[in-house]
């Protein structure tokens, strides 16, 4: 009871804090990112189309300092949106929510989503075009993160691969909305994953990144649709 007590309360203050931004006024940017600032010590990301999108990778930072201030990074709104050139993205365990993000994002095909997330929404925009090709979504998060039906479409339900902890497959698969998708497997076996629509020659792993060689690491990959294990 106390748990479900703190989740509602972090997930009101996450809402509360994805609404309260405008994301477009971008207060500073630092490393190519742009932030909002939310209060005297947390931010928002929200690297949005004026943003240099010539870069194939990027790593969202836990912190963050402008002005001899430190802020924590505790969303992710409008960002990486109409980029066609960002392949991996890498999030902090410091995000609460992801609101609106990846739209017109044709190349990223795989995608982890930290623990502390609590919200994962899209509202705006034209549904259809919300991370259009992810084949690998891994959610790390053992409570099914809040979103809407208005987040995901059928192609997304029949086609991507959902990865969550561990002992959890039952609470994903009994929620409204993440328990639409077909393939749902835990991190400790991917039996269930779909590999039909996986680009033949790449390496995937479970945490959502793609290898162009074989990888040197100990763990699971997909390749050429079947599962490999590195020993």
């Amino acid at each position: 009871m106390k748990r479900c007590i703190i989740y509602f309360v972090l997930l009101v203050a996450a809402l509360h804090a994805s609404a309260d931004v405008d994301v477009y006024i971008n207060d500073f940017k630092c490393d190519g990112i742009a932030y909002s600032i939310v209060n005297s010590s947390e931010v928002v990301a929200c690297m949005d189309y004026y943003e240099d999108q010539s870069e194939t990778s990027a790593t969202i930072p836990e912190k963050v300092s402008f002005n001899g201030h430190t802020f924590t990074v505790i969303g992710l709104s409008k960002a990486f949106r109409d980029n066609n050139s960002i392949q991996q993205v890498t999030l902090p365990n410091s995000l609460l929510f992801i609101k609106d993000s990846f739209e017109e994002c044709k190349t990223l095909n795989s995608l982890t989503i930290p623990s502390s997330v609590i919200s994962f929404v899209c509202y705006q925009g034209d549904p259809h075009n919300y991370f259009e090709n992810i084949k690998i979504l891994k959610i790390d998060c053992k409570q099914p993160p809040f979103t809407i039906p208005r987040t995901f479409l059928n192609r997304h339900y029949e086609n991507t691969n959902l990865i969550v902890p561990a002992g959890c497959i039952n609470a994903y698969k009994s929620h409204p909305v993440w328990g639409k998708f077909k393939y749902i497997t835990d991190t400790s076996a991917v039996n269930d994953i779909k590999v039909d629509d996986l680009d033949e020659g790449l390496w995937y792993d479970l945490n959502g990144h793609i290898y162009d060689q074989k990888p040197t690491e100990a763990g699971i990959y997909i390749h050429n649709h079947n599962k490999v294990i590195v020993k």
